[in-house]
């Protein structure tokens, strides 16, 4: 599952979060890298958001997530090479979809549209 290999959980927050807050989006980014020698490939971490979806998932709820375009992520998000902070790197690309500008996770077994 997506959130499972992109996302770590703490389980006993799960059950700290307000119910009025369970139906906020979360926030999801693309970034790309790879291994050393390797072409880079892009992939996608919920950076907000996290133990909603855990939450909601768990309880059979569907969840969502805004996708970030390149610039709002380049307004929150800092680049580090090396451990120092530099320019982000752009690659060529098709760009976001209107399909996955709205991610929407399900749980298991009810839809499989998740991104």
């Amino acid at each position: 599952m997506w959130l499972a290999e992109r996302t770590a959980v703490t389980a006993e927050h799960i059950d700290h979060i307000p119910g009025d807050r369970l139906d906020e989006p979360g926030i999801v980014v693309e970034v790309v890298g790879g291994a050393p020698g390797e072409p880079p490939q892009p992939f996608r971490l919920l950076i907000d958001g996290t133990h909603r979806a855990a939450g909601n998932l768990r309880d059979g709820r569907e969840c969502w997530a805004y996708l970030l375009t390149e610039q709002e992520q380049r307004s929150i998000c800092t680049y580090r090479l090396g451990g120092h902070v530099a320019e982000m790197p752009t690659f060529p690309g098709a760009g976001v979809s209107d399909r996955d500008a709205g991610i929407l996770l399900a749980p298991s077994g009810t839809r499989n549209d998740v991104a």
